[in-house]
């Protein structure tokens, strides 16, 4: 009878460890993740009642380039205590072009004379406190969340410089709902943070479709736009800017 209990006792072993790292895996989990967004800009970056400087550039307007995005996100079972999410949102667009139109940005005056040359850097950090509302067929996050801005813009043409840069933290809202295609592996995201506050706003939006190749890997295939419209005094800060374009990243679950 002992023999028995022992070889038991050691048939449980390969069990227990199974549960053991089947539960460890289902109370805390850690997220990495990162995507290359091709993203178009456009919009108006100037006095707010004219024509702005991006605007005026000739040929077609926006300009496309790739943006490595990079994420980490902890996940655990505590009651009262969020989530946490950190995403590192690389964005820049420099290049040299023509305008149409003559365009005043604070003091300075550029015209169409010669080539005007900018840098547009609107490079931030996402930090997301959030709660896992439900996680079954359909995964609910609620939270809020903070944009770590660095903003900067500098435009040349000859002696005329204007250049403006902006620190600030931004508190936001923010959800995301993931719905599974039952027996697929497929599942569609979509994911957003947002604020308005007097004459600003800030919408950040994105939604996917991810393709879960097990339980530690996802690629995913989705359209992400960032609309920004602020407003500073005098102008010279004002801005009414539209970032999108679709992007491809991969998610793994260490």
């Amino acid at each position: 009878m002992n023999k028995l209990s022992t070889f038991g006792k050691l048939c449980l072993v390969p069990a227990l460890l199974v549960s053991t790292t089947a539960s460890a895996d289902t109370v805390l989990g850690l997220y990495a993740e990162v995507n290359y967004w091709s993203a178009t800009l456009d919009g108006d970056f100037g006095n707010g009642n004219s024509n702005g400087l991006l605007d005026s550039f000739q040929g077609e307007n926006g300009d496309r380039d790739q943006h490595p995005i990079f994420s980490a996100s902890f996940e655990h079972m505590i009651p009262l205590i969020p989530n946490v999410m950190l995403r590192q949102n690389n964005i820049n667009y420099a290049d040299a072009r023509n305008l149409t139109n003559n365009v005043d940005i604070g003091s300075a005056t550029f015209d169409t004379s010669s080539p005007v040359a900018y840098n547009f850097d609107f490079s931030h950090t996402d930090i997301v406190l959030y709660y896992e509302i439900l996680d079954n067929w359909v995964n609910l996050d609620v939270g809020l969340a903070a944009k770590k801005v660095q903003f900067e813009f500098d435009v040349r043409q000859g002696t005329e410089v204007f250049h403006y840069e902006n620190d600030e933290t931004i508190p936001m809202l923010y959800g995301k709902a993931a719905f599974k295609l039952p027996f697929s592996g497929w599942q569609v995201t979509a994911e957003g943070m947002a604020l308005t506050f007097e004459d600003d706003s800030i919408e950040d939006i994105s939604i996917e479709l991810g393709y879960n190749f097990n339980s530690f890997a996802q690629v995913n295939l989705g359209y992400r736009q960032m609309v920004i419209d602020i407003e500073r005094p005098g102008a010279s800060g004002d801005s009414e800017l539209t970032l999108d374009g679709t992007y491809i990243g991969f998610i793994a679950h260490l």
